[in-house]
């Protein structure tokens, strides 16, 4: 009984650090002007809600700067 139920602990934590893995990405801020990008700033991962969280943003324009996020 107790096999069993380790068992099934190690195999739940592998299905969860599975699933968390694959629903990340890199994210950076991407600031353009004009067109032409003018810097990159970030690079970090972010995964599940802060994930979707990133990618849902509206890009922020001031003027002819726009910043917005990139996810890889």
């Amino acid at each position: 009984m107790k096999r069993t139920l380790l068992l099934s602990f190690i195999a739940a934590t592998f299905v969860f650090a599975f699933t968390q893995c694959s629903d990340c990405k890199e994210c950076k801020q991407v600031v353009r002007v004009d067109g032409t990008v003018v810097d990159e700033v970030g690079g970090e991962e972010y995964c599940g809600e802060d994930l979707d969280d990133v990618e849902s943003q509206n890009p922020d324009t001031v003027g002819s700067q726009v910043t917005t996020w990139e996810c890889e």
